[in-house]
């Protein structure tokens, strides 16, 4: 089988204009943002590297940064945290 190469792609149209612009406006349906929005989230939920906000000197307290974080509805194993000391310790730190 042979395809011209003048073939124009076909997309079903209900997807077409499910996951468009508005022509007048140049804004995204509401199906596409929310399409959008679902695919963000479950990228940010599988980076299990976390960004953290740290405090404290011996015992750390780490604060995800939200909204950039990765969705977490659970701590699981190995998750990475990932955070800059605000101080030297003078003993072992200690995550808390």
């Amino acid at each position: 089988m042979t395809v011209a190469g003048h073939a124009p792609p076909t997309i079903d149209p209900i997807v077409e204009s499910l996951l468009s612009f508005d022509p007048q406006t140049g804004k995204a349906s509401g199906h596409l943002v929310e399409l959008l929005r679902q695919l963000r989230d479950y990228s940010l939920g599988a980076a299990r590297i976390i960004p953290c906000d740290a405090s404290g000197t011996n015992l750390i307290t780490l604060t995800p940064n939200n909204p950039i974080s990765p969705i977490t509805e659970a701590y699981v194993e190995h998750d990475c945290f990932a955070f800059v000391a605000g101080a030297s310790s003078s003993t072992l730190a200690t995550p808390a």
